[in-house]
């Protein structure tokens, strides 16, 4: 599906930053799909398992930085984004687009360029966070693959 989406929405015509693209959101569903299975496993009614990972992915997107601009969200609570996978994903694909632009305005006979790192910056992103949100998604996921495997062993035994 990125592949068919990437060329139309007119992003980085550059196969880095496609390969990137791609990886993300392979890594950022793999990690969705650890945290969901691993809810399945530990709950035991299905209506139930849907409700904790819909409110554990609405809390996840609370925090991303597409609802709440990072300077938005209270000092107290800004631990919270490293829960989020949607920080971690939206984090790097918006630093793997917006980072190597130069935007450039033309106001009043002016032309006032502007970097992409000033863009990110303005908004609270991290300009370096690229690798380390890839990481930090890769880590999610195995982690919740683990847990699951544990909730999995442990729980689900089987009666004879």
């Amino acid at each position: 599906m990125g592949a068919i989406i990437y060329p139309m929405t007119g992003l980085v015509p550059d196969a880095a930053h496609f390969f990137k693209f791609i990886l993300v959101l392979v890594l950022f569903n793999f990690a969705a799909a650890a945290i969901c299975l691993f809810i399945g496993i530990i709950c035991k009614d299905g209506g139930v398992a849907n409700l904790i990972g819909s409110l554990v992915m609405l809390f996840s997107l609370l925090f991303a930085g597409l609802l709440l601009n990072h300077n938005a969200i209270p000092k107290a609570a800004l631990w919270l984004q490293m829960l989020s996978i949607f920080h971690y994903g939206f984090e790097s694909l918006i630093v793997n687009e917006v980072l190597q632009l130069t935007l450039v305005d033309k106001k009043y006979g002016l032309d006032i360029t502007v970097p992409g790192a000033a863009i990110l910056s303005s908004f609270g992103f991290n300009n370096d966070a690229l690798w380390a949100d890839v990481v930090s998604l890769g880590t999610f996921g195995v982690v919740f693959i683990i847990l699951a495997y544990a909730a999995m062993h442990f729980l689900l035994v089987e009666k004879r």
